[in-house]
């Protein structure tokens, strides 16, 4: 591994370690109240403006906005941050490993 790791690298071994498993999933799971918690304040840093959507206890979806100067077209991009459940992952999900230039974790 280099000695200076690319940010989003960095970004997507944080949210790794994050256990987002889907409660509807799995009975029990923690869902994704802590990964929304982590997603709002990093783009929150960046200046856009978040909205939290919780129709469901735990459930949580982030709409962020960028707002531009006006007179352009808009785009929206769209994501999930549930995961599926430990257990159905090979090894420990929850720890990001590097190999053959590729990085593997649940969710990765």
């Amino acid at each position: 591994m280099p000695a200076t790791q690319h940010p989003v690298v960095t970004l997507l071994e944080d949210l790794i370690r994050i256990d987002s498993s889907n409660p509807d999933l799995v009975p029990g799971a923690p869902g994704e109240s802590m990964i929304a918690d982590y997603v709002t304040a990093g783009l929150s840093e960046r200046g856009l403006e978040c909205h939290r959507l919780e129709q469901t206890l735990g459930r949580p979806s982030i709409v962020a906005i960028s707002r531009g100067t006006g007179g352009g077209r808009s785009i929206m991009l769209n994501g999930h941050i549930d995961t599926v459940s430990l257990g159905s992952y090979d090894g420990d999900g929850l720890t990001s490993e590097h190999r053959d230039g590729n990085l593997y974790g649940r969710g990765a």
